[in-house]
């Protein structure tokens, strides 16, 4: 089975989005990437604001497999993030992109030497 990548690229209004990123660095990520099936996570904050001046995230998961992300996705722990995300109405965006891995390419280093 192929794995799937799950990308989040998150905008958070800097006068009025604290909260939200509060609520997203104080464990989200850590949650979805506790998730079985979850092979790593990685969040990024972007150098580069949106159109709005916006800053920006990008949060990557890895699924080893499609069951394991369509588990995730209809998981109460889902339901419960949508919930939690409802004071934060209007302070950030978010954009979700997922698919298939069709390519790996590995270097050679040591890949924990980020």
């Amino acid at each position: 089975m192929a794995e799937i990548i799950y990308a989040v690229t998150c905008w958070v209004d800097p006068a009025n989005g604290r909260a939200y990123e509060d609520w997203l660095n104080g464990g989200h990520v850590e949650e979805v990437a506790a998730s079985p099936g979850v092979l790593w996570a990685r969040k990024a904050r972007l150098e580069q604001p949106n159109d709005k001046g916006w800053r920006g995230y990008l949060v990557i998961y890895c699924f080893e497999s499609r069951r394991a992300f369509v588990a995730y996705r209809q998981s109460d722990l889902v339901a419960r993030f949508v919930k939690e995300c409802i004071p934060f109405a209007g302070t950030y965006s978010i954009q979700r992109h997922f698919g298939e891995v069709d390519l790996l390419i590995e270097s050679e280093k040591d890949s924990q030497s980020l």
